[in-house]
């Protein structure tokens, strides 16, 4: 049990202070239903080099994203990577989607600023609710690392934004699989 304990430590202090080289690798990302609300047949996971995946393509937001829609994120993970995912107690709870762009979108929209046309949200958000139907473009986005906390492991990760009408009923589901993998220590070196 103390040999546990010493091992899991070390593995943390290594994480934290950049002894262990972690990367996000994109796999897929599928749309299940919603198909009146959001048409995203043309994005794409491609590989821009030989070792990086990015999301390409075009979506179409065919209804104004307002106030009749709450938003919500969960993970999960696939241990073995056989698409048998447990739900992970990380989550966003589920918000209004003006609430949502408002309080969460300003936080990870760094990702896509400077490859794509998805509008930015100023700190107050307000201005910008509704997301205005339309077609929108996204090229060569990468996952950033950064934003996973280091006590996540490393494995098969599903994030699952799921899209609710004002009545509860579950109208579009968007799923992005990665492989978070560990790809170097500096012990081994």
């Amino acid at each position: 049990m103390i040999l546990q304990s010493i091992s899991v430590t070390l593995l943390v202090l290594a994480t934290a202070t950049g002894l262990i080289k972690r990367e996000i690798r994109l796999e897929r990302v599928e749309q299940i239903g919603g198909e009146n609300l959001l048409a995203s047949s043309g994005l794409r996971v491609r590989k821009y080099n030989r070792t990086t995946a990015t999301l390409n393509g075009t979506f179409s937001l065919l209804k104004d994203l307002d106030g009749t829609f709450d938003i919500s994120v969960k993970t999960a993970r696939s241990a073995l990577g056989n698409n048998q995912f447990n739900e992970y107690p990380m989550k966003i709870p589920r918000k209004n989607a003006c609430q949502f762009i408002r309080d969460v979108w300003p936080e990870f929209q760094h990702w896509w600023q400077n490859c794509s046309n998805i509008p930015l949200v100023t700190k107050d958000g307000e201005a910008f609710c509704p997301m205005l139907k339309g077609h929108y473009w996204i090229r060569d986005l990468t996952m950033d690392v950064s934003f996973v906390p280091i006590c996540i492991p490393a494995g098969y990760w599903r994030i699952s934004w799921d899209f609710h009408e004002s009545t509860g009923d579950l109208v579009l589901q968007l799923r992005f699989f990665f492989h978070l993998v560990i790809v170097q220590t500096i012990l081994e070196n």
